[in-house]
């Protein structure tokens, strides 16, 4: 009743907001040049790409404002009686920023043609929310190795990137080392995955969408506004390309091959590498001046090769060294973005579609939990994004409604790249226990945005409200230890300690039962309101409500549920009676402010608060419902790697078999961050501006899991009941911090764009590599230094335009060392698992030094040829330029040889030609 009252009452709620993930707002002053008075004048707006005017009448104190403008070049021009009109040509409007352009007419007896100046290139300093914008030039033209946009995201303070060996990568930024607790909008539209956190389509294994679509975006650090969540680390926004009165196309292919990349440290030979990457892009009218068209769509196709640097025991140092080496992980990703808008007098109209499908062989030749993955243990992917959007804005100059229908449609399928048991030694792993796995979710949502700017008692405002529902639906197909995973003790070891096997409770003869299904809403809406109590202050305040209704299994009746020994042992709290109940108190306020201490607004001090929710762990249910049916069963010192043998075991047991759990408390709590800053910008000059800005992040209510019921290797016993096996407990009790301090210098002329970013940080979390470490034990979740605790990053980024038609851009980055998970590698306390025991404690260890520092530099030179109409660019592109040996692993199993040395590396030096065509 209470939950559905809760949708019931959402679905109500007038629904109004800005859409600030989409579109810029400007506004500004008129006043007489002799005088200084304000003046009523007209103000126009002229999008130079689809030609579509917007007007707005300036107020008494001569002051406009314009909502929902789209991001892109405009031209804006003042008008007033008995006043010479004056005209900016150009204006680069960017996305989520409230760009001011004043103007001081002169009085004229006669009407004269407007007087021409060209705008000055944007460069920000008020804003309220943390953010950096990454503008179209820097997104066309800074090198970009695997042309993965979301890359592009590291030229802003906060954000930690590295190039993989193998392409495998995506900037992550807060406390947490890999991309979790990230948030992605894309037109809007949220593209959230419902597992822990991630973003949908594995956007580390290669681009979500192609570079040419994305007009810009913007990364948030500290978002503000009540427009965003799900993003409790940080926020990326960006908007596609849309078509112009002028048609404008191009074609582009680039190339690389093995002479054009450098052999890795731990290549014993250079393979035999290529890629190619190809495109189109095509924009215009439909119907001149009304209806316009925009698509984009790129290929890639890479023979990837990832190093397999096995462990080296004391007793045996080079038994797995036939197992090294460099073995080939093809890659192949598809992508295309198409859209069509409409203008209908004061509405548009878009229509967007976008899909993207990746095969690939990878997910070998790293540690996991000080394991090293031989290449059978890799697996071979298929993802698919899917996304439609229709959408329809309504504009006036201090009003903007915003009404979208969306569906997001997200395929996974990972397989084992040799399917078979999954033998674990100390040194190197083969096979792998959780593969095959299939996931499949569609996300079906309306949202409505509407924001005004009434003067209210004389004061500005700008009035938010939002509401959106969206259905969640999910599948997961995942017969984990289906052919069985053994684990031995030493690497000299010939029969295996331990046996795991995975069996259909109620089918044990297939994999049927290995499969779950789940529906669930999520639901949001928000208020907020951002006015000046005073002429240099800017206050924005806002609440948002976030809530996600029967996605955690409430309301079914686990099949353990009444077990007295669970009961016992575990507790109520722990067995799904039906009786779990919904997470509905998710309220997260928002506050910030912006004093600007000169009238130009060359100097504002800023600062916020607020709380962001993130998504609750649906995994974890999953994981529950299917270990209702798929049972694991763990057996010790087998004698054999014979699955057959183990699962007949099992079926001879019957009733005195021990399966493993997996048990949700009767609520979790969703993961939220408390993140406040406080800053200070300072246009330097027209063309030069600093930011700096302190901000803090505490992360809490993370999803973790305890082991418990281990088996004492000393006296064979486990430690709650002798009925079941390993019961994996989940939990919202991790915590994480981040404090930073983000600082930019940003130069902005007319030919070139340069920008310096320095980032000084330090990052904690209670758990390891992973948020789900699996520990034993609740007190090994304990506060320490994360391994995304890299304190100093320094990013040099930018372009500029040559004599001889020559165009030059760069990305230069140096970080100091990250930590490195670290165990032991023994049992140390006897409790059957090797993953909670830390050398004096310490789950990371970091090497220091500068030679340890990660440092390179990606570079691009392009030479434009006119050609009939058309352009051709040549480019030549180098990464890390200087082949600087950057290390991404390091051997952190202390029982093993080499302990504490570097066992893998980030991409070294490579080079790339490629052409462009622009029609």
């Amino acid at each position: 009743m209470r939950s559905s009252t809760l949708v019931a009452l959402a679905t109500l709620t007038p629904v109004l907001a800005l859409g600030q993930a989409t579109t810029s707002v400007l506004r500004g002053t008129v006043t007489d040049k002799q005088l200084g008075i304000p003046l009523a004048a007209w103000i126009d707006v002229h999008d130079r790409e689809t030609g579509e005017t917007r007007r707005a009448l300036t107020d008494a104190t001569g002051t406009y404002r314009i909502l929902g403008l789209s991001p892109g070049p405009h031209d804006v021009t003042a008008t007033s009686l008995g006043y010479r009109p004056q005209r900016r040509v150009a204006v680069q409007l960017v996305l989520g920023e409230r760009t001011r352009v004043d103007f001081a007419l002169e009085r004229a007896v006669v009407e004269l043609e407007p007087a021409m100046i060209t705008a000055v290139a944007p460069l920000e300093t008020d804003r309220r929310n943390v953010s950096t914008p990454v503008l179209e030039n820097e997104i066309q033209r800074l090198p970009l190795n695997t042309r993965n946009v979301l890359g592009l995201a590291a030229i802003a303070p906060g954000v930690r990137s590295y190039g993989a060996e193998a392409g495998r990568a995506i900037p992550s930024a807060g406390p947490l080392s890999t991309a979790r607790m990230v948030n992605l909008y894309v037109d809007g539209v949220e593209w959230k995955g419902m597992s822990t956190g991630q973003l949908v389509g594995v956007p580390a294994a290669g681009s979500l969408l192609p570079v040419d679509a994305i007009r810009e975006f913007r990364v948030y650090q500290n978002p503000y506004d009540a427009e965003f969540s799900h993003g409790a680390s940080w926020v990326i926004s960006a908007v596609t390309q849309k078509g112009g009165s002028e048609l404008r196309g191009s074609v582009f292919g680039f190339q690389q091959g093995r002479a054009l990349v450098a052999r890795g440290a731990f290549q014993q030979h250079k393979p035999d590498y290529r890629r190619l990457q190809l495109g189109a892009n095509l924009r215009g009218p439909l119907v001149r001046n009304r209806v316009f068209f925009a698509a984009s769509y790129e290929a890639q196709a890479t023979d990837n090769f990832i190093d397999v640097v096995p462990g080296r025991p004391a007793a045996s140092p080079g038994v797995w060294d036939r197992y090294a080496g460099s073995f080939p992980a093809p890659f192949r990703n598809s992508m295309g973005v198409a859209r069509v808008t409409a203008l209908a007098g004061a509405h548009t109209l878009d229509l967007i579609w976008s899909g993207r499908t990746l095969t690939s062989e990878s997910n070998f030749g790293v540690r996991q939990l000080g394991v090293m993955l031989s290449r059978a243990a890799g697996t071979t992917s298929s993802y698919s994004v899917t996304s439609f959007q229709l959408r329809d804005r309504w504009a006036a100059p201090a009003f903007l409604n915003e009404l979208s229908l969306h569906l997001l449609g997200n395929d996974q399928v990972d397989a084992p790249l040799q399917p078979g048991p999954a033998l674990r030694y100390p040194g190197i792993q083969f096979g792998r226990t959780s593969f095959p796995v299939t996931l499949a979710e569609r996300q079906v949502g309306v949202s409505d945005k509407l924001s005004l700017a009434p003067r209210v008692f004389g004061q500005e405002h700008l009035l938010k409200v939002g509401t959106e529902l969206t259905r969640v639906h999910g599948s997961a197909y995942q017969p984990t230890s289906r052919d069985g995973f053994f684990s031995f003790t030493t690497d000299t070891s010939s029969l295996p300690a331990t046996a795991q096997i995975g069996m259909g409770y109620f089918d044990p003869t297939s994999t049927a039962d290995a499969r779950d299904t789940r529906t669930g809403w999520m639901m949001s809406t928000y208020m907020q309101d951002e006015w000046r109590p005073l002429s240099p202050l800017t206050v924005m305040a806002g609440i948002r409500y976030d809530v996600e209704l029967n996605t955690l299994h409430q309301g079914d009746v686990a099949p353990w549920a009444s077990d007295t020994v669970l009961q016992r042992v575990v507790g109520d709290r722990y067995l799904n009676a039906g009786d779990r109940t919904n997470d509905v108190d998710n309220v997260a306020p928002r506050l910030a402010a912006a004093w600007r201490i000169t009238k130009d607004d060359r100097i504002v001090l800023r600062a916020g608060y607020g709380l962001m929710y993130d998504r609750i762990p649906v995994l974890g249910a999953l994981s529950e419902a299917l270990a209702w049916r798929w049972r694991i069963y763990v057996l010790q010192n087998p004698g054999t790697v014979d699955a057959a043998e183990v699962r007949q075991r099992i079926v001879a047991a019957g009733a005195a078999s021990t399966p493993n759990l997996v048990l949700l408390p009767d609520r979790l709590q969703t993961p939220s961050t408390e993140q406040w800053s406080v800053g200070i910008g300072h246009r330097l000059s027209d063309r030069l501006a600093l930011n700096l800005d302190f901000v803090h992040q505490r992360l809490t209510h993370l999803p973790v899991t305890v082991r418990a019921n281990a088996v004492n290797t000393v006296t064979r016993k486990r430690g709650l009941t002798s009925r079941y096996g390993d019961l994996l407990l989940w939990g919202d009790f991790g915590d994480a911090r981040y404090r930073g301090v983000l600082s930019s210098l940003t130069y902005a002329g007319s030919k070139a764009r340069v920008n310096l970013a320095y980032t000084l940080s330090w990052s904690e979390s209670e758990f390891g590599a992973v948020s789900t470490s699996d520990y034993p034990d609740s007190a090994s979740y304990s506060m320490q230094a994360s391994d995304a605790d890299e304190r100093h990053r320094a990013v040099l980024s930018g372009f500029t335009e040559l004599p001889l038609h020559v165009e030059m851009s760069f990305v230069a980055i140096a970080a100091s060392p990250h930590p490195y998970p670290i165990v032991e590698g023994t049992d140390v306390n006897h409790n059957g698992v090797l993953t909670d025991d830390f050398p004096g404690g310490m789950r990371t260890a970091r090497r220091d030094g500068l030679e340890n520092w990660y440092r390179t530099i990606d570079f691009r030179l392009g030479r434009r040829f006119a050609v009939v109409h058309s352009a051709v660019i040549v480019t030549a592109e180098a990464f890390n330029i200087a082949n600087w040996a950057n290390h991404s692993e390091y051997q952190g199993t202390r029982s093993l040889l080499g302990y504490g040395s570097a066992v893998g590396d980030y991409a070294r030096r490579q080079g790339q030609i490629g052409m462009r065509v622009e029609f």
